[in-house]
């Protein structure tokens, strides 16, 4: 083989090297969750610990839109029928699945309950509560300007016999500190925290007294 030839296979080989390289960077995304509040003092129970009743947090449903990992927000002053996703970030778990560990380990921490269990234990309980999460995004009222929407409906269920004790509906609308996805994750995290506060102070007065 002569030098002409070996020099025009090399740069036949250079130049496939270029064409068939690994393609564009695939985005690596920012993935968030939702931070449990700081523990707080237990407010004292109704009634001696063995009499205290126990909870079961069924599995958190949801709209189809909302069972993915994807973190949505709106424009209000723009096409506001549209939901967007951020490209770059996204909810390390579906946001049912993460609110659903945040109200077992919150509700947990009240002293309304001997145990506060989660939807895969097959431990009998006494109540169940269902949480339908209905809105949970990051809505902008202007380029500059966005709120963490959250809306839920709890339903408190007597298991034996079986039959609905209350029923309650929570919207909240937390204004976000960054027009961002760090902001919105933010804002849908002190809204959930709220909800939390809402939802053991509604549970409290929702269920009768023990023997009730």
């Amino acid at each position: 083989m002569n030098r002409r030839i070996a020099s025009t296979i090399l740069m036949t080989a250079c130049l496939g090297a270029c064409s068939f390289g690994a393609g564009p960077a695939k985005v690596t995304k920012t993935s968030y969750t939702l931070e449990p509040a700081v523990a707080g003092t237990r407010a004292p129970a109704r009634g001696p610990a063995n009499a205290s009743p126990t909870l079961r947090i069924d599995s958190v449903d949801a709209p189809v839109w909302l069972n993915s990992q994807e973190l949505y927000y709106q424009l209000d002053y723009g096409d506001s029928d549209r939901l967007s996703a951020y490209s770059e970030s996204q909810w390390v778990a579906p946001p049912p699945r993460l609110l659903e560990h945040l109200l077992q380990d919150g509700v947990g921490r009240s002293s309304e309950w001997r145990a506060v269990i989660g939807p895969e234990s097959g431990v009998p309980a006494d109540y169940s509560l269902r949480v339908d999460l209905l809105a949970f995004k990051q809505e902008f009222r202007n380029p500059h300007q966005s709120d963490g929407v959250l809306k839920v409906e709890a339903t408190l269920t007597r298991e034996n016999p079986q039959s609905v004790v209350a029923q309650h509906t929570c919207s909240y609308r937390v204004p976000a500190a960054r027009g961002d996805a760090q902001g919105g994750v933010d804002a849908l995290t002190k809204a959930s925290h709220r909800f939390i506060t809402d939802v053991n102070r509604w549970l409290q007065q929702a269920r009768p007294p023990q023997g009730g």
